[in-house]
């Protein structure tokens, strides 16, 4: 990779930032559906509702969308296959389902800061969910769609 530890330093914040911007439109998008429904914020239902549009707005939009969610797009990164196919509903299930969601509960959020350090320090930059999924994020050219 060009540009040494500064650039994959810029890379992952680059990353933290898009999942960030992602966790606002999630949040906002639940809010609004809230507000309009009148559902209880404190229910368990809600809970499991926020759990269900969470999954189907990281898994889903990314497999239609050639692999990007919102903030993925505004930040200039894409989730591609490994052998830079794009990603399909299975292999995005398998990401953030089993990669994320479930290893992460399992550890406890450990998986979490170990995939934030992967992304800091391995070559390749692909932390334990690209790893379960055979993807890694990549940078998109600012003159490509």
């Amino acid at each position: 990779m060009a540009g040494g530890w500064k650039a994959q330093g810029l890379y992952a914040l680059q990353r933290l930032a898009s999942v960030i911007l992602d966790g606002f439109v999630l949040g906002a998008g639940v809010f609004l559906f809230l507000q309009l429904s009148g559902m209880d914020p404190a229910a368990r239902m809600t809970q499991v509702f926020e759990s269900l549009m969470a999954i189907v707005y990281l898994t889903l939009l990314p497999a239609v969308w050639t692999g990007y969610t919102v903030g993925k797009r505004a930040l200039r990164l894409k989730i591609m296959k490994q052998d830079h196919h794009d990603v399909g509903l299975g292999t995005m299930l398998l990401r953030e389902v089993i990669g994320k969601a479930m290893i992460g509960t399992v550890t406890l959020g450990i998986a979490a800061v170990v995939s934030a350090f992967m992304v800091v320090f391995r070559k390749d930059r692909r932390a334990i969910h690209d790893l379960v999924a055979g993807t890694h994020v990549v940078e998109r050219e600012t003159t490509s769609s």
